[in-house]
């Protein structure tokens, strides 16, 4: 397993990006997307997510309604886990 201070979607790491059977299921109604995810881990600001894990976060534009209410800005986090050299598991939260 890679050192937790790699960080997810190192500069210069090949990433293969696996997602659970719920993560898949809950994207949509979540509101993100796999290619969202995939940003996030290329280009996201880095941050520590507890337990021995990293996280990602990128913010995007929306000017959507959500829940009743209006936002004009979402944020995408990803959780990292590392499994190998160049595999990670993912949760995401959309806020």
């Amino acid at each position: 397993m890679a050192p937790p201070t790699r960080g997810c979607g190192a500069s210069g790491s090949r990433l293969v990006i696996r997602f659970s059977s719920h993560a898949r299921t809950r994207m949509g109604p979540r509101g993100t997307s796999e290619e969202e995810i995939a940003e996030v881990l290329a280009k996201g600001l880095p941050d520590v997510a507890g337990a021995g894990r990293q996280a990602k976060s990128l913010i995007y534009p929306f000017g959507r309604t959500w829940s009743r209410r209006t936002y004009e800005q979402k944020k995408v986090r990803v959780i990292c886990i590392h499994d190998g050299e160049d595999t990670v598991g993912v949760t995401v939260y959309v806020y």
